[in-house]
């Protein structure tokens, strides 16, 4: 009950906020682990960018980039030459919450330009002789390949790989919510956390999601598995909070399961200022 009485007052007060504050939360959730406002990262500083490029645009980049890089769109084509990578698709979002985004978006203003001025002490080339090839030789088996993240055909994101202790028995998670087993027919789904766990997700990547996992070392007597999953802002009493202004951006669980029985319980859930590798 109490639980329930946290949900519903987070989404009431979720429910008052401006569209503005409403698309800081998203944008926090969704997009800030590749983008700021200050200077380029893993993508573009996105400072001002809603004043030079159409709200459409925008909202069309964010649902379907791969789309529209492959459609000759020259500015999504200049994006992909420069950063080498496609970005993620989010069509999960909802157009209101791309609008609020976009909303957010105009209240960013660009960061000021900085000149650089060489003054003749700059390495031109800081490696001048290249690096030679070795001798050295790997040799690569297939051992396995782990199915796509969903109908839509998401690609897995595999983390980490562990054997049961009695039968070293191999398991592989992919962040978007799986444990597989492999078996000698292939992978086959052992635990469905985003099933399992309503409020489970995997956004905004960056270690996000199905984190991480961990037989009992007696699993063949009390079929005991430990799990680490993110799940959104709000969704239940955290166990580790912190008393500041800066905002939950998700919550870390650590679940137990009996998979004799398959059920769970819960031991702890923490918040977190940000989306980078939590609970891994």
């Amino acid at each position: 009950m109490r639980q329930l009485v946290f949900i519903i007052l987070a989404a009431l007060i979720f429910s008052c906020q401006s569209k503005e504050e409403k698309g800081q939360v998203v944008f926090e959730q969704n997009c800030s682990s590749c983008h700021n406002f200050r200077a380029n990262s893993i993508g573009p500083q996105l400072g001002g960018v809603a004043g030079t490029v159409a709200d459409d645009w925008i909202k069309k980049f964010i649902k379907d980039p791969k789309g529209m890089i492959t459609s000759a769109d020259e500015r999504s084509e200049m994006l992909y030459s420069r950063y080498n990578t496609y970005m993620p698709s989010f069509s999960h979002l909802k157009d209101e919450d791309l609008d609020a985004i976009v909303a957010y978006l105009k209240t960013q203003p660009a960061p000021p330009k900085k000149e650089f001025k060489p003054d003749g002490t700059e390495l031109k080339d800081p490696i001048p002789s290249k690096i030679e090839m070795s001798d050295l030789v790997v040799d690569l088996q297939v051992v396995a390949t782990i199915p796509p993240s969903s109908n839509e055909g998401q690609k897995t994101r595999i983390c980490k790989l562990d054997y049961r202790p009695d039968t070293k028995e191999l398991f592989v998670v992919d962040l978007r919510g799986k444990l597989y087993q492999l078996t000698d027919k292939g992978p086959e789904l052992y635990l469905d956390i985003a099933k399992e766990k309503p409020n489970f997700i995997q956004t905004p990547g960056l270690a996000t999601g199905f984190g991480s996992f961990a037989f009992h070392p007696e699993f063949a007597k009390n079929g005991l598995l430990y799990t680490t999953h993110v799940e959104s802002p709000g969704s239940g009493v955290a166990d580790f909070a912190y008393a500041d202004s800066i905002k939950v951006m998700l919550q870390w669980v650590v679940s137990e399961w009996d998979m004799n029985k398959k059920q769970s319980r819960e031991m702890f859930r923490a918040n977190m200022v940000h989306s980078y590798h939590g609970v891994q």
